[in-house]
């Protein structure tokens, strides 16, 4: 089948690829000038396009699978089983994250609209189409810098923490909470791997019908050491929890659904441009259906209910776009 990569990087114009997904590594692609990549949600697999043959738009004719092979668990199922991630928590994992598929009906003719109203709505996301043989078709608007380069240093994020982005409520000591573990993590990463430049205070990053917790970091990185800090720094507990083993065992026993390629890091890497993603509100895309995958940040203070409706919530980041195409 034909494979195909659609993007537009914050501040640039859309382009439209036709190619191949090809497994590599991760120092692969960083030893070339510059490559699209994706991993799965561990970052142990990393896939990067080639090959790639600039398209018009009317050149892309994608082949979506006929239906998902996923779970998706009903409000009570996940209520259920959040209850029992909660109760393995009471020992030594501070936070985890746990996530589950959002199922729509649709009609797949549909899939650029979505990607051009996705594109116009939030300028400062990565917003993508890919279609491979062995992943399917995903569609993607992700709002999360894991690591982009600038002219003298790199630029990272710690974000994490949801409210209604028109709520008047203040952030409760859950969602602090949650976002400081993110920004400790990545504070320690960068002064293990290199130095910090600048820290920015915790500020509101709105993203659709949510709003988020954030700090900015600027730094540098020793020589060399561009490759293990990524492995360093992803997964983040932004997307799997502490401590990293413990929390994504966690995940993994009580989740119905495979995460693969959600919440790896997607983007662009090189020698020459750098900017990759954490692979977040994202959907996989089927001839009648879409499965967006939404998860949220579990503590010991979480309510399986108001969970619940923090995933409908990121669901709708999305979702508002499939109105006029679904079923």
């Amino acid at each position: 089948m034909d494979e195909y990569l659609i993007y537009r990087f914050p501040g640039e114009s859309v382009q439209y690829f036709l190619g191949r997904w090809e497994k590599t590594t991760l120092q692969n692609v960083l030893d070339q000038t510059g490559r699209f990549v994706v991993s799965t949600d561990d970052g142990k697999e990393v896939f990067a396009f080639v090959s790639e043959v600039k398209i018009e738009r009317e050149g892309f004719h994608p082949q979506l699978k006929n239906k998902s092979d996923q779970i998706a668990v009903s409000q009570e199922d996940y209520s259920i089983a959040l209850a029992e991630v909660l109760k393995e928590m009471e020992g030594d994992i501070q936070k985890t994250v746990f996530s589950r598929i959002d199922r729509r009906h649709w009609d797949a003719t549909g899939i650029l609209e979505v990607f051009d109203a996705l594109e116009e709505a939030y300028p400062n996301t990565l917003v993508y189409i890919l279609v491979s043989g062995q992943w399917g078709t995903w569609l993607g608007a992700t709002p999360e810098t894991l690591l982009a380069s600038s002219v003298d240093h790199f630029n990272s994020m710690a974000l994490a923490g949801t409210l209604p982005a028109n709520t008047t409520e203040d952030w409760t000591e859950k969602e602090r909470e949650e976002q400081a573990y993110v920004e400790k993590y990545i504070l320690e990463a960068i002064q293990e791997e290199g130095s910090l430049l600048q820290q920015s205070e915790v500020e509101e990053r709105f993203a659709g019908p949510v709003k988020h917790l954030c700090t900015r970091f600027q730094f540098v990185l020793k020589d060399g050491r561009l490759e293990p800090f990524i492995r360093r720094l992803h997964p983040t507990p932004a997307v799997c929890g502490i401590p990293l083993e413990e929390a994504r065992a966690l995940y993994r026993k009580y989740e119905k659904h495979q995460r693969k390629l959600y919440t790896g890091f997607i983007g662009r890497v090189g020698r020459e441009k750098f900017n990759l993603f954490v692979n977040l509100r994202c959907m996989e895309c089927y001839i009648d259906s879409v499965d967006l995958y939404v998860g949220g940040g579990i503590t010991k203070d979480s309510v399986p209910g108001k969970e619940w409706e923090e995933t409908v919530r990121k669901a709708n980041t999305l979702g508002q776009f499939l109105s006029k195409h679904e079923r």
